[in-house]
């Protein structure tokens, strides 16, 4: 199942664009076209895809929120080629998203603990 093009996806429930989901992704998408972002949503098409990265998987993590924080559901899933050639899609767990963006934020932190500790010099004693 693994596989160098797997994507993560998100399109939208409802085929409708309306004006608050148009909006919202243009937040997102500026240098979209309106006509083409209404095309994805009413042909249930993916608004937004990316890779495993990190910088992907915020985005997809915040347009997500934001989608549901303006009443508009969203639908998360995986599309990856398989051995024999052919595409297929599953539905993204949001574990799967959201696991290795903690996993990022904890790494982060530590990293930037060691750099302060490393930084400070040592007390004298007095």
């Amino acid at each position: 199942m693994a596989g160098t093009d797997r994507r993560m996806r998100l399109r939208l429930r409802d085929p409708v664009a309306g004006a608050a989901a148009l909006k919202l992704l243009r937040k997102y998408f500026p240098e979209v076209p309106l006509s083409e972002m209404k095309r994805r949503i009413t042909a249930g098409e993916p608004v937004f895809s990316c890779g495993g990265g990190i910088n992907g998987r915020k985005t997809l993590a915040k347009l997500e929120r934001d989608l549901a924080r303006a009443g508009l559901q969203a639908e998360l899933y995986e599309e990856w080629t398989s051995p024999d050639g052919g595409r297929r899609t599953a539905p993204l767990p949001r574990e799967n998203l959201y696991n290795p963006l903690r996993r990022y934020a904890e790494i982060a932190r530590q990293v930037d603990r060691e750099m302060d500790q490393e930084a400070d010099p040592c007390p004298l004693p007095q």
